[in-house]
Order: structure tokens, then C-alpha cells, then sequence
């Protein structure tokens, strides 16, 4: 397989290398990202293994879907795969998970040596890091696994190959101890996300949403908490709330006296009208590369509390955007958070309208001007 072609301007072609089509915020940013440069006349292509299902979003014309050939072993030889197809390839091959950004900077130079020919100036390795990969549970503080430190450090020398580096947020950026990186925070599409033409009138009982998610880092335990501590107290009265597990949510284990309902968003439209529905939402994550949903919830003119879990510091501001929680306050802190936006709605509108201002300022134009001038 060749792609030699360029884009109009005679740029390289882009080459996005991807583990699966799945609906996360970080495919949904590289959706966004392959959208935006090929809808600039770039040529981009994405890999991922075959047989591929269908993209969870919807992609330009242009944008070209290749799949990688897989004989089993799953994770494993896909990553052989992808370095197979980047010796193949000319141009730029961007690794969007820190594990797989090895067998493609190795493929892309074994094929340069095949070639017998001088290194491209526009044929390049790029990372693209959108969370810290290896490096979570430490930073999350959780009780390090016997191959913690071996990942980690493993994690350490992939960041120090000799490529470009592109982090979604400065946090991410300092964790990972890079020094030579290009910045390029997230956005959200105005299209996609915005406020309810009809906003609800304030009511007595507070609709409280939230994403559930099993894995520990996402911290839905926190939340659980955090509920847990409020349904003892006449708040119970006065909170519905609202969830989208991602499952069944047979694991969630909430009190029995809350008023729970649960949405299944399998499109962005009922994602918006997920967060439309919502007086206030709640994101309980313990780490976050940048974290999409609460600026989601912010486009819709949500009000927001978030954990301080790292890379929600490029658009959350505590008491001005959004009600920033203390990780070291856990369910306790949460659970006073809520509190204060059941009792005060001047908190709550100037968090709504605070928070929809920073959310307006992360445009898809901004994020494809900046990457189109990265990936040059």
C-alpha cells in the first residue's frame, strides 16, 4: 500500500492510527479532527483493525478508512499491524495512544531505510496524548500493581522518542514531563451542543446528572458517596437523579430512596438532550487527561461540578465556570458542592452563563487551525 498523494497545497497526508471505533470524548475529538483538515483539502487517513465496525461518528467524504490486517492475538498484533502499515505509508503517522506510538515510529523509519532514501522532511511520527496511559493509577493514587513501575518507566522512554508531541491540556503535558509539546486543548461543535431554546424554570427538585462509569478512575463511587450522604438529609426531597451508565448499570448500588432514572445517548442528539435536562451536572472522575463532558454540559448551559482531576483545569475555574472539587475531599466535598446549588440560585446562574462564555471560546475552528499548523 502507497499513499504518496499530497493535498491540494501540497501538504503530506495525515495518517491517524487508531485501536477501534468506539464513542469516547477522545474519538469523538479525532472525528473532529479528520473532519475539519480533510474538509481543508488535507488528505487524511485513518488505520484501525479490521473488520471494522462502523464509526461511532459521522465522517467527511474525504476522510479515508483503511483497516489493518489482523490475524488474532488481538491487541497485540494490532499494534504489529500498525507498524506494518506505517512502513508502508509516506507522510505523517499519528499515534493517538501512547502504546501504540512504538511500532509506528519503528515502522516508519524501517520503511525510510527500505526506501534507501533520505528521511521525507515531511515524514514524521506524532503523538497525540490524550491521557497519561500507564501513569493513571499512580497519579490517581491507587495502590500501585507489580507491573505499575515497570509500565511506568516504559511509559517514560516512549514519551522521550524523538518525535512531535500534541497534548490535549497543559496539565497533561507537565504530568507526562514533556517539555517539547504542543498544546492543543479540546473542543465542542455549537452545532452539537447548546442550550435548550426553552431552559427549565427553576423548580423544587434539582435534576443532578451525571456519566456512570465501572472503572474506578472515572470515580463514580464519589459520586455514589456523595448521594449516599445526601439521601440521609431532607435533600433527598429535592434531588432526581439522572444517569447514563454505558450499560445495564446493574453495578450502580444507589440508595434506595433517591429518585434514579437511567438514558441510554446513543447519538449526540440525545446526548445534548441528556444534558438540557439537567439543572446541574456532576463529573466525579479521579483523572482526566482534559475531560469533554462537564464542557459539554457547559455548551448545553448546565452548571457544572467537577473534581480537581487535571485536565478539566483548562476550562473549569472554581466559583466562576464551575464548583472545582478537591480530589483529597472526595464524597464529602461532592456532596457539599450539590448542596450549594440546591440553596443557591444565584450560584447557579452564573455558573450557567460563566460556564457557556468558556465553552464558546473552544471552537472546532480554533482546534483545526491549530492542528493544520502542527501537522505541517
Amino acid at each position: 500500500m502507497k499513499a504518496q498523494h499530497t493535498s491540494r497545497d501540497g501538504l503530506p497526508p495525515i495518517h491517524l492510527f487508531l485501536e477501534g471505533f468506539g464513542l469516547s470524548g477522545g474519538q469523538r475529538i479525532i472525528a473532529l479532527i479528520a473532519n475539519g483538515l480533510a474538509a481543508r483539502g488535507r488528505v487524511v487517513v485513518l488505520h484501525a483493525p479490521g473488520p471494522l465496525r462502523t464509526p461511532a461518528f459521522a465522517l467527511h467524504p474525504e476522510v479515508s478508512v483503511k483497516p489493518l490486517t489482523t490475524y488474532g492475538l488481538r491487541r497485540l498484533d494490532a499494534l504489529r499491524a500498525m507498524g506494518v502499515r506505517a512502513a508502508q505509508v509516506e507522510g505523517i503517522c499519528v499515534a493517538t495512544r501512547q502504546r501504540t506510538v512504538l511500532p509506528i515510529f519503528a515502522g516508519m523509519m524501517l520503511g525510510q531505510l527500505r526506501r534507501r532514501g533520505p528521511l521525507r522532511h515531511h515524514t514524521r511520527a506524532t503523538l497525540l496524548i490524550q491521557h497519561l496511559s500507564p501513569l493513571n493509577r499512580r497519579h490517581a493514587n491507587f495502590p500501585p500493581t507489580g507491573s505499575d513501575a515497570l509500565r511506568s518507566q516504559l511509559a517514560r522512554k516512549l514519551y522521550q522518542l524523538p518525535i512531535q508531541h500534541i497534548a490535549v491540556s497543559d496539565w497533561l503535558a507537565q504530568q507526562a514531563g514533556l517539555h517539547q509539546v504542543t498544546v492543543i486543548p479540546n473542543a465542542v461543535d455549537p452545532a452539537v451542543f447548546f442550550p435548550s431554546e426553552t431552559p427549565r424554570p427553576r423548580q423544587e427538585v434539582m435534576i443532578l446528572g451525571a456519566l456512570a462509569r465501572p472503572s474506578p478512575l472515572k470515580g463514580f463511587d464519589l459520586l455514589r458517596d456523595a448521594l449516599r450522604s445526601l439521601s440521609t438529609h431532607s435533600d433527598r426531597l429535592r434531588l432526581r437523579v439522572v444517569l447514563w451508565p454505558g450499560d445495564e448499570g446493574s453495578w450502580l448500588d444507589l440508595p434506595d430512596d433517591l429518585v434514579v432514572e437511567q438514558v441510554y445517548c446513543e447519538d449526540d442528539v440525545a446526548l445534548r438532550r441528556f444534558y438540557q435536562s439537567c439543572d446541574a451536572f456532576v463529573f466525579s472522575s479521579r483523572i482526566e487527561g482534559f475531560g469533554l463532558p462537564p464542557l459539554e454540559a457547559m455548551a448545553c448551559g448546565v452548571p457544572v461540578i467537577t473534581t480537581d482531576c487535571g485536565g478539566v483545569r483548562m476550562f473549569a475555574e472554581h466559583e466562576r465556570t464551575a464548583l472545582l472539587v478537591p480530589l483529597e475531599r472526595g464524597a464529602a466535598g461532592i456532596a457539599q458542592a450539590i448542596e450549594r446549588l440546591l440553596d443557591d440560585e444565584g450560584l447557579a446562574h452564573s455558573l450557567r452563563e460563566q460556564g457557556l462564555a468558556r465553552a464558546s471560546q473552544l471552537t472546532p475552528t480554533q482546534l483545526i487551525e491549530r492542528y493544520d499548523a502542527a501537522l505541517r
